[in-house]
């Protein structure tokens, strides 16, 4: 049975349940059938990386004075056996990135995992080969990493959007902005990060919009708006979602999906004429009725059964779930046990308001290339501000 699934960490030495490690059984079955393929557990992972960054830029130094630099700058890994298998594992390989991954990508491609392979599962393998082609990258900073929120708002690299399926990138913005109409310092400060980090799709929940505006006062310059008020849903005041597509990025809206009666918003995003993903958003309030709870859950369902590469994010109020241990209060259960039967993967692990993870981004069959960059809220808000980078990995 799947919680009976082992996976042994390889640089602490210690096993571990696959699903408590999140680890779906397909990305377990293709751990187990490729070697050069490595997993390290959620503690030893940062080191893991640390140690990659430091090898690769020795370079041409030999390899004595390789093992040297590391043993003189170890002193973040805890545990004596880990630095051990570090030091084996540096004296042992022959063998550089580029070798293993060119290896990897051959197995791959002559399917030696066999005929039998489900799409989902290619999906996984694919995934798990690009994560073995850029651990070195983000090891090295390329990406935007962030240890806390932060206000500075930097420059960012320039991300493809091209017809070349195996370079479909993108940004994401999610937050909630506790009322967007009449606020246009809010608006400056949106338009100023949708610039300076070229986002691709933003979500934003919260914003208070009423049957009455038009949507020229949603409107951010070069976006596609696809937007839901809560006077949609019922008679109650704030709430409401806007998401918001890049004009670059095809959009059209997913209709059956639209007509639930909740506060969520979806479209499909086009890559190519038949390669899509599709983009939900969703806010769920703490005063939320039965009905539309289950009509939110019912759109997540019909949308993971479309099997197409899926996004969802938002704030969905569940500040009893622990994200870590996959566990949940009363409150929490059942949106827990909808994420682990569909298989979605919940990409945020730090606070989002006070301390509890209320803003949530999920997917499948999608990568995010780095760990999300959080920025501290806009002005009169108290949620941060999720900046993810997407990868869409096709075949």
């Amino acid at each position: 049975m799947e919680k009976d699934l082992g996976i042994l960490c390889e640089l602490c030495d210690t096993w571990y349940h696959a699903a408590c490690e999140g680890v779906s059984v397909e990305a377990y079955r293709i751990l187990s059938m490729i070697e050069e393929i490595h997993w390290f557990c959620k503690k030893c992972n940062s080191h893991a990386v640390k140690m990659i960054k430091m090898i690769k830029s020795f370079g041409k130094l030999q390899a004595d004075e390789a093992i040297k630099k590391i043993k003189d700058t170890s002193e973040g890994i805890e545990s004596v056996t880990a630095k051990k298998e570090v030091m084996s594992r540096f004296e042992e390989s022959q063998t550089d990135t580029e070798e293993e991954t060119k290896r990897i990508n051959q197995k791959f491609q002559g399917n030696e995992l066999g005929q039998d392979m489900t799409k989902k599962q290619q999906m996984e393998c694919k995934a798990l080969v690009y994560e073995a082609e850029t651990t070195t990258e983000r090891a090295e900073g390329l990406c935007v990493q962030s240890q806390g929120p932060t206000r500075a708002i930097n420059n960012s690299e320039t991300l493809s959007t091209s017809n070349s399926c195996d370079n479909v990138q993108f940004r994401l913005l999610n937050t909630n902005v506790m009322g967007l109409i009449g606020w246009s310092s809010k608006k400056d400060e949106l338009q100023l990060l949708l610039n300076n980090h070229e986002i691709g799709i933003m979500g934003i929940t919260e914003t208070w919009g009423r049957s009455i505006d038009s949507d020229s006062e949603f409107d951010f310059t070069g976006f596609k708006l696809y937007r839901k008020d809560r006077s949609a849903v019922n008679n109650k005041k704030c709430g409401g979602v806007a998401l918001y597509v890049k004009d670059d990025l095809k959009s059209v809206e997913c209709t059956e999906l639209n007509e639930k009666h909740c506060e969520s918003v979806w479209c499909k995003v086009f890559f190519t004429q038949t390669d899509y993903i599709i983009v939900g958003l969703c806010y769920r309030s703490n005063n939320a009725g039965k009905r539309e709870v289950t009509e939110m859950f019912e759109c997540i369902k019909l949308a993971s059964e479309m099997k197409q590469p899926m996004l969802i994010m938002g704030d969905f109020n569940y500040p009893g779930i622990n994200w870590s241990t996959n566990e949940a209060d009363s409150k929490g259960n059942k949106f827990l046990k909808l994420v682990c039967d569909y298989r979605l993967k919940q990409h945020i692990t730090d606070a989002t308001r006070k301390n509890s993870i209320l803003d949530l981004v999920l997917t499948n069959e999608l990568l995010v290339m780095d760990k999300p960059d959080i920025i501290l809220p806009l002005t009169r808000c108290d949620h941060n501000i999720l900046i993810l980078k997407i990868k869409q990995i096709m075949l």
